[in-house]
């Protein structure tokens, strides 16, 4: 009789990442099955080619798009303020690990038209610029929304 398995084999060794990546980077490559790279609307994390820095790289808008990198960090309204006093752009991070995609907030010397939510009720990032960052509070977690909060239509 062949075993399906045997106990005492040893377990298949892992390879390990590089333990100067950041556990955020592998968990986004883990939940997408790919590496980071710049597809579609996503903000993807790379490093700075400048001051290798981890950070975040997308498009700001679907149309018309320019690429932003911002700092892997969720601004309070103070330091968000601290960002328009030094001409340093800022933006809405919207979406989930690994789908996340970026909406200009303020860009210096651009009038963005439109209303956006105060930063107590949106993820606000600052745009790198290769100095310690403004913010330093980790991302939030997000969960997606339910789609549908009404009883259940069965």
């Amino acid at each position: 009789m062949t075993p399906l398995f045997d106990l005492l084999d040893e377990p298949t060794p892992t390879t390990r990442r590089d333990p100067s990546t950041p556990a955020w980077v592998t968990a986004f490559e883990t939940r997408t099955g790919t590496t980071a790279t710049l597809a579609g609307g996503r903000a993807i994390p790379s490093p700075c080619p400048t001051c290798h820095a981890w950070t975040l790289t997308g498009y700001d808008a679907p149309l018309l798009a320019d690429t932003a990198t911002v700092d892997p960090y969720a601004a309070t309204p103070l330091q968000e303020a601290a960002a328009l006093l030094l001409a340093v752009a800022t933006y809405q991070l919207w979406g989930t690990p690994g789908r996340y995609q970026l909406t200009p907030r303020h860009i210096p010397g651009l009038r963005i038209l439109g209303r956006h939510p105060p930063a107590t009720q949106a993820t606000v990032v600052i745009a790198h610029t290769c100095r310690p960052p403004l913010a330093t509070a980790p991302l939030p977690a997000l969960r997606p929304a339910p789609r549908y909060d009404g009883p259940p239509l069965f």
